[in-house]
């Protein structure tokens, strides 16, 4: 190969490389909105739950409405599968969505991965002493990826323990009067 034909051979590697790069870049800022998306949206329930709960509590302590009329148990229990069934399918999609955004991301780390073997950009490194921070992953299971819908999953069970509770207080409270 002419030194031409090498030049233009290593930016043709360079640029998809950037390309791949780029690529893997976009789908983690995906799944980091997909995740915002989500908490913020557990986060709103889980203050719907508190303030319905509560405010249940407070219709049944004032004595305002009359208990016949809440039954409080078939209430209270409607309002806990509701919850569950919500932050559920909150989760369910999100997390849904974040395993196709990182089966993207993985083809474009393949990709970047061949191309920093192309280039033998380790081998330069490692000619300076230096041992690239590059690493591949071989288990998913520890992954930020895979921590992030852990994280989702539990964070989801806050607005269903809220719910838990505050049924059994509503339930409880009611018996009392």
């Amino acid at each position: 190969m002419t030194s031409t034909q090498e030049e233009i051979y290593f930016e043709k590697h360079m640029r998809n490389k950037r390309e791949a790069f780029d690529g893997m870049r976009a789908y983690h800022l995906s799944e980091i909105e997909h995740k915002k998306d989500a908490v913020e949206m557990i986060k709103t329930i889980l203050t719907v739950t508190i303030l319905v709960y509560g405010g249940m509590l407070g219709m049944i302590i004032s004595g305002k409405v009359p208990l016949a009329f809440f039954s409080s148990l078939c209430l209270a229990l409607l309002l806990f599968c509701t919850v569950c069934f919500i932050s559920y399918k909150i989760v369910s999609v999100t997390n849904l969505k974040i395993s196709k955004d990182n089966a993207r991301y993985r083809k474009y780390a393949e990709e970047y991965v061949k191309e920093r073997d192309i280039l033998e950009l380790d081998a330069d490194l490692q000619l300076q002493d230096y041992c690239s921070a590059w690493k591949e992953v071989k288990d998913l299971n520890k992954t930020g990826f895979y921590f992030t819908k852990s994280i989702l999953s539990v964070f989801a069970g806050l607005p269903i323990i809220i719910s838990i509770i505050g049924s059994v207080f509503i339930v409880y409270v009611s018996n009392l009067l």
